[in-house]
């Protein structure tokens, strides 16, 4: 009974030594001064009317109504980034 207790605290002791299967981060990610994240380039030009109306009809289609299921599906929230690409 004792031989079960003392490997039972053994074999996570060991485990905490295996390498890692995952991508391995170098000191700078570590300590959170990695590469920056891309931010939205902002359009510069006039927006095209007609692309935005069909992007507001298309997230209102795809989204329903709010607080519905469908307002939080993944197809949802590209609609509403088209949008925001197309009206912005």
């Amino acid at each position: 009974m004792t031989v079960t207790l003392f490997l039972m605290m053994l074999v996570p002791a060991l485990a905490q030594d295996l390498p890692d299967p995952g991508r391995r981060l170098t000191q700078e990610e570590i300590e959170g001064r990695g590469v920056p994240k891309a931010e939205e380039k902002l359009r510069t030009g006039p927006r095209d009317p007609h692309a935005c109306e069909r992007a507001r009809q298309y997230y209102t289609m795809t989204c329903g109504a709010q607080l519905s299921r469908k307002e939080f599906s993944h197809g949802c929230s590209e609609a509403y980034a088209l949008y925001r690409q197309a009206c912005s």
